[in-house]
Order: C-alpha cells, then sequence, then structure tokens
C-alpha cells in the first residue's frame, strides 16, 4: 500500500575545485574532485550530515543529524566539535564570530565560532500539541539588527534576543496536519520576514508588530527563494508557484504534466528557477514569467530522482539523489544573463558525471 525509502536531504558546497557533501546513509562529509567526482578525502563525523556545509573564511562548518557542530579547516582536519543539543538538518547560520543553530528539537544554540563554545540556548517552555505528525527537517535561523528569528515544529515564529537568547515574541503561523515552520524566514525589500509551513500558509510579517500582513494559502516544501521582490516555492500539491513579497497575490504557477510530484525547493540562478523532481529531473522554469525553460531527461531509476535544491556553480549543477547518488551536470549555455558568470562555459571542462 505504500513505502518509504531514505529522504536524502544532503546539498552540496562547491568551493574552488572541490565539492563539500554529506549523505544519509553513513557518517561523514565526502570532499570530492570538481571535475571528476573523484573521492580526495573524507571528513570524520559521528553521525551522517545532512545540512548544507558552510565556508566561513578559510574554514568549514559542519553540522550532523546527530546534533554535533564541526569547524575544519580546509584540508578537513578538525579544528573543534561540540554538541548542540539536538539533531540538526538544517545549515547553521554565522554572524561575526557567533554561529546559530537550529535543531529539529526545537532548540536554538549560540556556539563561539573560533572554539565552539556554548553562548546561550533556548527552547520553549511551553510546546503545542496542536501538530499530528511532523516533518524532518527544521528552519534555519535569520538574523537582522541583533534579532534572531527561527521556525518552530509546532508551528510558531520566534523573535530572540540574538545576543542572549532572550524570548522577545512568538506567532503563531501555521494551520493544517503538518504545522512545521520549516521555511527559514527571509526578510523582502521592504522589511517583511516571509516564511511559511508545509501545510500552509507562506505569509509576511510586519515584526515590529508582529503581525501578518499578507497570507497565501499554500503549504511549504523546504525552503523558499525570495528574489526581484518576488516569493519562490514548492508546494505540498507539487506545483511552483511565484508571489509577489510585497502583498503575496499569486503572479504564476508551473507544475509540469508528466511529473508526479515536485518535492525539491527551487534554486534560483539569475532569472532562472532550477527545481528537482521525485522521478529523477531537473526544470529550469522564467522567474518573471513562470515559464518552461528547458529540463533534463528522466534517469530510467526510479530512485535517481531528488527532494533537495540543487546547487549551482557556473554552468555546473550538483544535486543529490534520493538512493544517494551524487550527480553533476552542465546546463546549457546561455544559463546566466551573461556569460561573465559563466566560469564554466567551456565544455573542455568535464563537469558531467
Amino acid at each position: 500500500v505504500w513505502a518509504i525509502s531514505r529522504f536524502e536531504q544532503g546539498r552540496a558546497l562547491i568551493e574552488d575545485e572541490v565539492i563539500w557533501i554529506g549523505g544519509s546513509r553513513a557518517s561523514g562529509v565526502e570532499v570530492l574532485d570538481r571535475l571528476t567526482g573523484q573521492l580526495l578525502f573524507t571528513v570524520p563525523t559521528v553521525n551522517p550530515v545532512q545540512s548544507k556545509p558552510m565556508k566561513v573564511g578559510d574554514r568549514v562548518l559542519l553540522a550532523d543529524t546527530g546534533g554535533y557542530v564541526y569547524l575544519t579547516n580546509a584540508d578537513g582536519d578538525i579544528l573543534w566539535r561540540d554538541h548542540a543539543g539536538g539533531p540538526i538538518y538544517a545549515q547553521p547560520t554565522v554572524v561575526g564570530d557567533v554561529v546559530y543553530v537550529v535543531t529539529i528539537t526545537d532548540a536554538v544554540v549560540a556556539m563561539d565560532l573560533d572554539d565552539g563554545t556554548w553562548l546561550w540556548s533556548f527552547r520553549s517552555e511551553e510546546q503545542s500539541a496542536d501538530s499530528e505528525l511532523s516533518i524532518l527537517g527544521s528552519s534555519g535561523a535569520t538574523v537582522r539588527d541583533g534579532k534572531l528569528y527561527a521556525g518552530l515544529g509546532d508551528g510558531r515564529l520566534v523573535c530572540l534576543d540574538a545576543d542572549i537568547g532572550m524570548l522577545m515574541w512568538e506567532l503563531p503561523v501555521a494551520e493544517g496536519r503538518f504545522l512545521d515552520v520549516d521555511a527559514t524566514p527571509r526578510f523582502n525589500d521592504d522589511g517583511l520576514l516571509v516564511t511559511g509551513s508545509y501545510s500552509g500558509p507562506v505569509v509576511g510579517i510586519d515584526t515590529d508588530g508582529p503581525a501578518i500582513v499578507w497570507r497565501a494559502e499554500h503549504g511549504v516544501v523546504g525552503d523558499i527563494e525570495l528574489k526581484y521582490g518576488r516569493v519562490f516555492f514548492s508546494d505540498e500539491t507539487g506545483t511552483l508557484r511565484g508571489l509577489d513579497a510585497a502583498d503575496g497575490s499569486e503572479l504564476w504557477s508551473y507544475k509540469p504534466r508528466k511529473t508526479k510530484k515536485l518535492l525539491s525547493a527551487p534554486t534560483g540562478v539569475g532569472r532562472i528557477l532550477l527545481v528537482a523532481y521525485n522521478e529523477g529531473a531537473l526544470y529550469a522554469v522564467d522567474a518573471f514569467s513562470g515559464e518552461h525553460m528547458w529540463h533534463t531527461e528522466q534517469p530510467r531509476q526510479e530512485l535517481l530522482g531528488a527532494a533537495v535544491p540543487p546547487v549551482v556553480s557556473g554552468r555546473q549543477v550538483i544535486y543529490v539523489t534520493a538512493d544517494g547518488l551524487v550527480r553533476s551536470l552542465v546546463a546549457p549555455p546561455g544559463f546566466y544573463d551573461t556569460h561573465e558568470n559563466e566560469p564554466s562555459q567551456r565544455q573542455s571542462r568535464h563537469l558531467n558525471w
């Protein structure tokens, strides 16, 4: 009647000529040659890594699904390791010399970037029991003007003092069966904070109130992309949508006829949105019109579908499939608006692997 397969959520970090990527099947972060996919070395971790590695200066920040946070050098040597108190699926946020982590147990932790020392931690004393089920994942943290914003698994958005972790306000923003606010909150050009939950809605929030200024009755799968004054996201019905970030009105929607269900959040590259579908193809959609631009062929193996947004550098597109395969593709010429943004323009670079 139904089946559950292992769900890959790892995203790649493309840095210079190497790729850092974790997987759900084994602990450790693999560092690959960007051009060939050859394994160069593995950074040991206690648990699998599903959050995207982060480059911080000449170092790399990692977080695993058991709750450990690591800082390494470019060669993969671990400089420090400390525990954040709960599993981590969202990429940490770094502001100055502070690392902010949100766990799937709705804890928010601030750590010193240089040595991993805990600075403060927050966990709401009151947890809502309204949610029937929960999605495996969590919101990341957004820090602005000394305040930290994060979504929780019980449908609330919280605002904390970024220096000491004190709760400043909280706001219920989710409805329905799955209350998880897993879309990392992001500010639009007018200062509204935009986020959403799996069962919906998508909301624009005045953080001075706080108050919900607008809402759109759609769920959000994964993260949102905010650019050009628009909000882009994939919803729970398998549709890619574009909203006006100022008032939440729908500008367009897109759903390929032959696909089963859209799982990936979009990745914005120039005026293009890239989305990965669970049957394996990648689709490029115009961010302004919602029109189909191109797509890759569907692979024969069903488990080559993807649930996470692709990562792009030049014309190279990297994503991880449901069965843990890291795929590297070369996008068509003219992938960007200008060729100056195409360091991988030359076909002699062997990026298909």
